[in-house]
Formats: structure tokens, C-alpha cells, sequence
């Protein structure tokens, strides 16, 4: 009986690999939009398709404007490492790194190296609520909190402020929940909400949403923009509450993995956690130092435990590399070249500017030519930008600058000058540039 089972795992091993090689020889393609929402009724597969570039793709003469600008921009700048990535008419034509991922080990930064992108990831929370809104699981015009709202757990019953039973999700969308900038951002105050709270340091991100609803809200929903991590926050648990699995698996496997898009996650808070593939990150020279998150008292880097990158999830936790960020921009964008997993109703929704500053839903601001979204850490700054040309970037450094947020007009400034010295546009798509890889031997055995 023993030898016959061992016959048969044997025979299933045989079986599985043998799929493996066929596929890996008859490479198949997830571009269209009705491809996408098939894979969700799919089981895992254990082959999948990953992109995997190198910098000497980019060793482009036509594009030689682009490099000299971001080699100059980390001279100026003291920066420690960058990675870029451009898209044209839903090609990816350029993806390379600049300077050093780890600039102690003298490792240079390639396409494949994750930064923490900051706010970028309010742009990807974003999507995930539109996409379930448009599968009917989500009311833009929902209330989030009381006893009707979506998030009517016990925990979040205890609210001080009627006000709060009134914020929805399209107030959160667009940061009118209520919520006022001119007072310390909660998301930054792990330590601070952890003793109040009675439990340890940091704060999670559910701690942080039930101090919030003990305190007094200063607008009515709906009636003041003001910028707000914590709105984002919030609508992580909102996906959260109607897709019954966490945030960050939704987002993976439901708006990432249908695109081939492996490998992004939520940040870790200390230089031990440092996920595969991720850069170190540094701080401007003279910058100090900041209390742990962790209630220590200790002083630490503002990079590596002064801030609870974990916590802001949502609003601001997601790692990634630029060429990533375009997988997902060109399936965003709203132009045909590429197939995008949102209705034209929904990405008009998110693009239509919302006066008097012209934000959108997810996005940081909408001008007439481009549509931008920035984010900024300590350790980072993040640019993504869809212009109406139909050529498209993403920025990302790793080291911060004594102009905090500010910097990402520079990255702009330096890189659109460079853009128009290009007069020859390769005609290379980098997003085939792909490698299949089994997802998890232990998925299979």
C-alpha cells in the first residue's frame, strides 16, 4: 500500500512539472480585460509570469537626456539611488536605476529594486474601491461608520462626534471626511494613540480608527478638502469589511496578480525587516533624529522606526518598483492601447478635477495635460505622472531632502526638461520582458 502511494506522488510530481515545461515553452498573455476578471474564478497558479528587467535594457542613445538629467539630479541632490520607468502609448520603453539601493554594500539600483512609494499607494486604494464598486460591493455614497455604516463592527460603535455617522466613502475618496490638516496627522502619532488606547506601540491601523472616532471632528463631511491619511486608512478596512480578506490580499490578488504584477507589499518599519529586493533608505545630512514608534524613548532614524510604515498601509505603506507602477497606470490610463480592469465611467470619475484644487479620486491633482500623483517619506519621494500625450513616468528616490514634499516639483521640473530632448522614441516594450516563476513549491507539495 506504502509503495503504491509513493507511486502515485510520484506520478503527481511528473504530472505537475510537465505542465510547468509546456507553459514555460507556450508563453501566454493576460492582456485583455475580459482575461483579468476570468483569473479571478481561476485557481492559484503555480506558474506565473514575472517581469524581470536589467539597466543595460536601457542603455538607450535616444533616450541619453533622460539618464545625464537623473545622474545630475543625484549629484545635486546627494541622493543615494533612483529608478525610473516611462511609458509610450502603453509600452513600456525605458526602466532603469541610478545610484545605490545600498549604498554601504555598494549595490547599485536596478528596474527590479522596491521602493516605499508613500502616497502613490492612496492611488492604488483608489482603484481597489472603484473596482468594487463597480462589482456592486461597494456605495460610493455609503456611510462608513455607525450602526447602518460599513464598518459597524462593535469596535467602532464608540463615537464621540455624530458627525462621524455622516462621512461615506466618497467623502474619504476625495479627503472630505471631515478631518483637519492643522492638527497633528494620527497616522504619525503611533505612540501617542498606543497610550492612550492602553495597548502597546506602535498603534495599528484599527487603534488609530477608534481613537479617531473618540474625538471631536472639526468640518462636517463633505464640505472641506482637507488632506487626510487617516481617510485613507479607513478605506483600507472598508475593502477590508466587504471583501471578508485583508487589504493588502485583495489589492494583491485581485487588482496585482491579473496583471502580472508580483512582488509589491506592505512596507515593514525597521532596517531588519527590509523586504527581498528593497533599497535602504536614508535621510538628508543634519536631518536628526525621532522618538521610536515603538515607545522606547529611543532616538532613532526618522527612515527606520520613527515612522509606522505598517499602519499607514492604505494610505501610504505599499513598496514597489516604478515599472510596476506602469503594469498598473496603463490598465488605469484610460487610452486603448492597453486594455484597462476599470469602466470609462470610473476612471472619468477619478480624473475629473475637484475644484478649487483640482484633485481627484486617488490622484493628487489633475491638470489640463497630465494627471500627478506624488508621495513622500522620510527616505523617499515618489513621482508618477500620465500625461496627455500618451507617455506616462514614474520617479522614486530613496533618500530624503531637506525640501520634504517639495521635491517632487524638482523630480518633475528635471525629468519633463529631459523628455523634450527626446526626438526618437525606442520602439522596445519592456513589459515583455517577462520570466515565469513558480509561485510557491509548498503550493504544490
Amino acid at each position: 500500500m506504502k509503495v503504491k502511494k509513493k507511486k502515485l506522488k510520484t506520478l503527481f510530481k511528473v504530472s505537475i512539472f510537465t505542465v510547468i515545461f509546456i507553459t514555460a515553452a507556450f508563453p501566454f498573455s493576460h492582456n485583455t480585460a475580459k482575461q483579468v476578471k476570468s483569473i479571478y474564478a481561476e485557481p492559484p497558479s503555480f506558474l506565473r509570469p514575472s517581469l524581470h528587467l536589467q539597466n543595460e535594457y536601457s542603455y538607450l542613445y535616444d533616450l541619453r537626456e533622460v539618464d545625464s538629467a537623473m545622474n545630475q539630479l543625484l549629484r545635486d541632490w546627494r541622493i543615494a539611488g533612483a529608478s525610473v520607468a516611462i511609458v509610450k502609448e502603453g509600452q513600456l520603453v525605458y526602466a532603469k536605476g541610478f545610484g545605490y539601493a545600498d549604498r554601504e554594500k555598494e549595490e547599485k539600483v536596478t528596474p527590479n529594486h522596491l521602493f516605499r512609494i508613500a502616497s502613490v499607494s492612496k492611488l492604488i486604494t483608489a482603484v481597489a474601491v472603484m473596482r468594487l464598486h463597480e462589482e456592486g460591493k461597494i456605495d460610493l455614497n455609503a456611510k462608513v461608520f455607525g450602526e447602518e455604516g460599513i464598518l459597524n463592527d462593535s469596535v467602532y460603535l464608540n463615537i464621540r462626534d455624530k458627525k462621524m455617522k455622516d462621512i461615506t466613502v466618497q467623502h474619504l475618496l476625495q479627503h472630505e471626511g471631515g478631518w483637519s490638516s492643522r492638527v497633528p496627522d494620527l497616522m504619525f502619532e503611533p505612540v501617542k494613540v498606543a497610550e492612550a488606547m492602553g495597548v502597546p506601540a506602535p498603534a495599528d491601523t484599527k487603534t488609530i480608527i477608534r481613537y479617531a472616532l473618540g474625538q471631536r471632528l472639526p468640518y462636517k463631511p463633505g464640505k472641506v478638502y482637507s488632506y487626510s491619511n487617516l481617510g485613507y486608512a479607513i478605506l483600507g478596512e472598508v475593502v477590508e469589511k466587504v471583501t471578508g480578506i485583508s487589504y493588502e490580499d485583495y489589492v494583491r490578488h485581485y487588482i496585482l496578480d491579473p496583471l502580472d504584477i508580483y512582488g509589491m507589499q506592505i512596507g515593514k518599519n525597521l532596517l531588519t525587516e527590509r523586504c527581498e529586493n528593497e533599497v535602504v533608505y536614508y535621510d538628508y545630512e543634519g536631518s536628526g533624529l525621532r522618538l521610536s514608534c515603538y515607545g522606547t524613548g529611543e532616538l532613532v532614524p526618522k527612515t527606520y522606526g520613527g515612522t509606522n510604515v505598517t499602519a499607514l498601509g492604505a494610505a501610504g505603506g505599499w513598496i514597489a518598483s516604478p515599472a510596476q507602477i506602469m503594469q498598473l497606470l496603463v490598465a488605469i490610463d484610460g487610452y486603448d492601447s492597453k486594455d484597462d480592469i476599470l469602466s470609462k465611467e470610473s476612471i472619468k470619475k477619478m480624473t475629473t478635477p475637484i475644484e478649487p484644487l483640482r484633485t481627484g479620486l486617488g490622484w493628487m491633482y489633475i491638470n489640463e495635460n497630465d494627471w500627478v500623483r506624488t508621495g513622500t517619506l522620510a527616505g523617499t519621494s515618489a513621482l508618477l505622472v500620465r500625461r496627455d500625450d500618451e507617455i506616462s513616468y514614474m520617479v522614486v528616490v530613496n533618500t530624503s531632502t531637506w525640501t520634504g514634499p517639495r521635491f517632487t516639483s524638482e523630480i518633475k521640473r528635471t525629468i519633463e526638461r529631459a523628455l523634450k530632448g527626446v526626438s526618437n522614441w525606442p520602439g522596445q516594450d519592456l513589459f515583455e520582458r517577462k520570466v515565469f516563476e513558480v509561485a510557491s513549491t509548498s503550493e504544490i507539495f
